[in-house]
C-alpha cells in the first residue's frame, strides 16, 4: 500500500525501497540498506543521493562511516512543494499569455468554419448557441429568413423553435414553406414575426432547409438520429434566398 502511495508521489522503486528502508530503521548505513533490499551497493549509494536532492533523507556522518537517516516522515511534502511552486509560476503564465492572446485575436477577423455536422443529442444546445449568430446575420440581409421545412422538425423542437423567435431581435422575421401542421398552427398565434404559405399539393418534404443571412441550415428529423448541417457561405445563402423569394412570389 506505502509502496503504491510513494510511487504516485513520482518516486522510483529503487527509491521506494530505499526510502522505506532507512525509516525502518531510523538512522542506517549504505550497506545494510543493500543488503536489506538487495540493490546493489553502487546503485543504493547513487539512489541515496537522490533521496538527499529530494529533501527525504540526510546524512549524519559517524566514526564507523556516513549514516543516513530521516528527519520526518513529514518531510515527504517536499515531493509536491516543487510541482506546486512550478504550477505556480506556470498559472502566471498562462494568465500572461493569455492576456496576450486576446489582444492579438481581437485585431483579427476570423471566418467561421464553412461547414459543421451537429448529430442529435447536441442540437438543442447547438440552437440555442447559434441562433443569435443566425439572427444578426439575417439582419445584415434584409431580416428576413427564407427556406422551406419539414413539419416534424417543428413538431420535434418546438420548445426550442418558439425561444428562438422569442429572443429574435427587432427587424428580423421569417417567410417559409411548409407543410400544414398544428405545431406550425400554434407558433403563429404566439408570434406575428413568422409566415407560412403551403402548397396546394400535398408535398412531404422529409427535411428542411433554412436560409439565414450568410448561413444556410439542413435540419433532418425524419429518421434517426437527428442531425443538423450548418453552411456559411455567403454566395450559395444568396442564390437560395432568391430562389425562395421567387417561390413565395408564386404561391
Amino acid at each position: 500500500m506505502i509502496e503504491e502511495l510513494l510511487n504516485q508521489l513520482g518516486l522510483s522503486q529503487n527509491e521506494v525501497a530505499v526510502y522505506l528502508s532507512v525509516v525502518k530503521k531510523g538512522k542506517t548505513l549504505p550497506t545494510f540498506v543493500s543488503k536489506e533490499t538487495g540493490i546493489k551497493r553502487t546503485t543504493v549509494y547513487g539512489v541515496i543521493n537522490t533521496l538527499i536532492a529530494k529533501g527525504l533523507l540526510i546524512e549524519n556522518p559517524s566514526k564507523n562511516g556516513k549514516y543516513i537517516q530521516v528527519l520526518s516522515p513529514n518531510n515527504i511534502s517536499k515531493l509536491i512543494q516543487k510541482e506546486e511552486h512550478d504550477l505556480s509560476v506556470k498559472r502566471k503564465v498562462v494568465q500572461e499569455a493569455t492576456k496576450i492572446l486576446e489582444e492579438i485575436y481581437s485585431t483579427k477577423t476570423f471566418a467561421p468554419p464553412k461547414i459543421r455536422f451537429v448529430e442529435e443529442k447536441n442540437l438543442e444546445q447547438f440552437f440555442r448557441d447559434r441562433t443569435p449568430t443566425w439572427h444578426a446575420s439575417v439582419l445584415k440581409k434584409g431580416g428576413k429568413w427564407w427556406g422551406f421545412q419539414d413539419k416534424r422538425a417543428l413538431e420535434q423542437y418546438e420548445e426550442i423553435t418558439d425561444w428562438a423567435w422569442k429572443v429574435a431581435p427587432e427587424g428580423v422575421e421569417l417567410r417559409m414553406i411548409s407543410n400544414e401542421s398544428p405545431a406550425e398552427k400554434k407558433l403563429q398565434q404566439s408570434t406575428d414575426k413568422r409566415q407560412i404559405k403551403y402548397w396546394d399539393k400535398q408535398t412531404d418534404f422529409t427535411a428542411s432547409t433554412w436560409v439565414g443571412g450568410d448561413y444556410v441550415i439542413f435540419v433532418v428529423v425524419n429518421e434517426k438520429p437527428h442531425y443538423v448541417i450548418e453552411l456559411f457561405d455567403a454566395l450559395i445563402a444568396h442564390n437560395l434566398r432568391e430562389y425562395f423569394k421567387n417561390t413565395w412570389d408564386l404561391i
